[in-house]
């Protein structure tokens, strides 16, 4: 609805990388009733999924929620023109400021500062602190297929997992 409500509206599909994100929410314990947000957290409405969903890992089903909230956007981004919108990996944004002055440019604005955002990048702000949960490196490779099974968009983003 936002196109047509705003025609002039332009999105930026922002995507982390999938192992980063399963780490992040297993750090802040997802899916596992012990977290705060679990009750508004989407689940399955699929019935057949629904009944798969209790068996899986928090891995599997935090890679599933990353997953279907990136289909959910392909699917917005199938009803719009393609040069309205900006695919941004997360992973370049906080480490690559042409990344930011691409965005910039995607939005017509002129005030960019390269000197700010290489000063932003160098000290980040949103920093997980908390939560222990090994790097994707140090996963075994049981866990890394489960993930891999949960998230078929990986490869269309260039991720290897």
């Amino acid at each position: 609805i936002i196109p047509k409500v705003f025609p002039n509206s332009v999105f930026i599909h922002l995507v982390r990388h999938p192992a980063d994100f399963v780490r992040s929410g297993m750090r802040r314990n997802w899916y596992s009733g012990k977290h705060d947000h679990d009750i508004g957290r989407i689940v399955p409405a699929d019935p057949v999924i629904q009944q798969k969903w209790e068996a899986w890992t928090s891995i599997e089903k935090i890679g599933w929620l990353w997953n279907e909230t990136n289909q959910f956007i392909e699917n917005l981004k199938a009803g719009i023109f393609p040069e309205e919108i900006l695919f941004v990996k997360a992973e370049e944004l906080f480490t690559n400021p042409e990344i930011t002055k691409g965005i910039y440019e995607f939005l017509h604005l002129t005030d960019f500062n390269m000197r700010a955002v290489q000063k932003k990048i160098q000290k980040p702000l949103n920093v997980q602190r908390k939560g222990s949960f090994p790097s994707y490196a140090d996963w075994t490779e049981g866990d890394r297929k489960k993930l891999r099974g949960m998230t078929p968009l990986a490869s269309k983003y260039g991720y290897q997992l």
